[in-house]
C-alpha cells in the first residue's frame, strides 16, 4: 500500500501500472483455489480494505490523463447514491 500510495502521486502511466498490479492481485486471490472458502475470502478482503481509502483520497488523480474528477453531493431531496460528477480541465 505504501508503494501504491507513492505511485498514485506520480504521472498517469505510473498510476495506471500501480492500479493494474493491485487489480491483478485481487483477481488472482479471487480465483485461487486455495482461498475459496468464504472465511478465507473475507480475510483477503480485509487486507485490501485500506486500499479503498487510498483510492478515495486520490480520486482526483485517477480520472484520467488530463482531467480532474469532481463530484458534489446532491441536495437532501435526492438519493444518497446520486452524485453529479463531471470532468473539468486542470
Amino acid at each position: 500500500l505504501r508503494e501504491t500510495s507513492i505511485a498514485l502521486q506520480d504521472n498517469y502511466e505510473i498510476r495506471y501500472t500501480a492500479i493494474s498490479v493491485i487489480k491483478n492481485l485481487l483477481i488472482k486471490h479471487a480465483f485461487d483455489t486455495r482461498y475459496q472458502h468464504k472465511n478465507q475470502q473475507a480475510k483477503i478482503a480485509q487486507l485490501y480494505l485500506p486500499f479503498v481509502g487510498l483510492l478515495l483520497e486520490n480520486i482526483q488523480r485517477l480520472a484520467g490523463r488530463d482531467t480532474l474528477y469532481s463530484c458534489a453531493a446532491m441536495p437532501n431531496s435526492t438519493s444518497r447514491d446520486e452524485f453529479p460528477c463531471g470532468f473539468t480541465s486542470p
